[in-house]
């Protein structure tokens, strides 16, 4: 028996669990604006969640959960928890507690305008007085390690502090 066009299509669509939105456009023929649609979705809650995670990550440190559990350290808590290594998690909440001085960065993470990774790199050189300037940077966290490599935070363009940077490529606030 052979199965139309149409057919095979809708079957492969089910199999992929795209739901129905990915579907319906499978079955017009725009498989790949679907696709990116879908992922540009999920690209966008990551995000939020990512926030959540974040402020959700700093509550339980704060309230010292790992202890009332009976875990050694907040890391190993985490650690058994979601899987994260010792350096994501504290980098998840290096990030977080930055973003509790950074509203209009924390919001762009919140509302999916901007991936984790990216608010990861913009955190380690931002500053309230310059945060503003941060969405002109690129959306993306490959171009931002180029903005921040070496540089202390704050740091504008042809300034004095802009050029600071210290030994092995790590950043340094102006105060160092």
């Amino acid at each position: 028996m052979r199965r139309s066009k149409f057919r095979m299509i809708e079957l492969k669509s089910r199999r992929t669990r795209g739901g129905p939105m990915f579907d319906t456009a499978l079955q017009r023929g725009s498989a790949w604006q679907a696709a990116h649609e879908a992922l540009t979705r999920l690209a966008r809650t990551r995000a939020g969640l990512d926030f959540e995670e974040g402020e959700r990550l700093r509550a339980a440190e704060r309230a010292r959960v790992h202890e009332r559990l009976g875990y050694g350290s907040f890391v190993e808590y985490i650690e058994r928890l979601f899987g994260y290594s010792p350096r994501l998690t504290l980098e998840k909440l290096r990030v977080a507690e930055a973003l509790e001085a950074l509203p209009q960065l924390a919001a762009a993470l919140r509302e999916g305008r901007v991936s984790w990774s990216s608010v990861r790199e913009l955190t380690r050189v931002a500053t309230r007085a310059t945060e503003r300037r941060t969405s002109q940077l690129p959306d993306r966290a490959d171009g931002l390690r180029g903005l921040r490599a070496g540089h202390a935070n704050g740091a504008r363009r042809g300034t004095a502090d802009f050029g600071r940077s210290c030994r092995d490529g790590k950043l340094r606030c102006a105060a160092d």
